[in-house]
C-alpha cells in the first residue's frame, strides 16, 4: 500500500491544512474500528459502518468476503483506481484502505494510529494519540503475542460461509 500511496500522493499535494483537517475523522473511525473488530470481532463490522463512508461500507464487506492481508489491498486499490479518485476523497480512500487492511491482518492499535498519523502529515493526529494513549496502548493483545493463538472462525454474512482468522489469548 505504501508504493501505492506514493504513486498517487501528486493528486494530493496541494491539499490544505483545511481539508486535510476534515479527514481527521476518518483516520479516527479506522482507529476505533480496528479496536471494536479486537474486542467483538469481524461479525460486529457491518453494523458499525452502516452510517460511514461509502467506500468504507465496501470494503468491510469485501473484507467479510474473506478478502484480507494483500487481496484486500489489491482490490481497494483498482476500486480507487476505478473510480479516478482524487485530492481530499482519495486521502479519504487510502486512510480507509489502509486501515482495512491493517484490520484485516489484525495489526497492534498502535500501528494502526501510527500509520493513519504519517498518512495524514503535519502531526494532525497527536492531540489524539496524547489524549488516548492508554487505551490504545492497552488494546486487547498488544502485550499477549507470544500467547497469541489462531483459529478459524466460520460464519455467515449474506448468506455465504465465511472463514476468518481470529486471534485468541490465553
Amino acid at each position: 500500500m505504501q508504493d501505492f500511496f506514493m504513486k498517487m500522493y501528486p493528486q494530493m499535494a496541494n491539499l490544505t491544512s483545511a481539508e486535510k483537517e476534515e479527514c481527521v475523522p476518518i483516520a479516527i473511525r479506522m482507529i476505533e474500528l480496528s479496536k471494536i473488530s479486537q474486542i467483538n470481532g469481524i461479525v460486529s463490522l457491518p453494523e458499525e459502518v452502516e452510517n460511514d463512508h461509502p467506500f468504507l461500507k465496501r470494503a468491510v464487506n469485501i473484507y467479510l468476503d474473506n478478502h484480507y492481508g494483500e487481496d484486500l489491498e489489491t482490490i481497494l486499490k483498482y476500486y480507487i483506481i476505478s473510480n479516478n479518485y482524487a485530492g481530499q476523497e482519495l486521502l479519504k480512500c487510502l486512510l480507509i484502505a489502509q486501515g482495512m487492511v491493517y484490520i484485516s491482518e489484525m495489526r497492534k492499535l498502535i500501528t494502526i494510529t501510527n500509520t493513519m498519523g504519517a498518512m495524514l502529515g503535519d502531526s494532525y493526529l497527536d492531540e489524539y494519540i496524547s489524549n488516548y494513549r492508554y487505551d490504545i496502548m492497552t488494546a486487547p493483545y498488544k502485550t499477549m503475542e507470544p500467547y497469541v493463538t489462531y483459529c478459524i472462525i466460520l460464519f455467515c454474512h449474506n448468506g455465504k460461509s465465511v472463514f476468518h482468522k481470529q486471534s485468541i489469548c490465553f
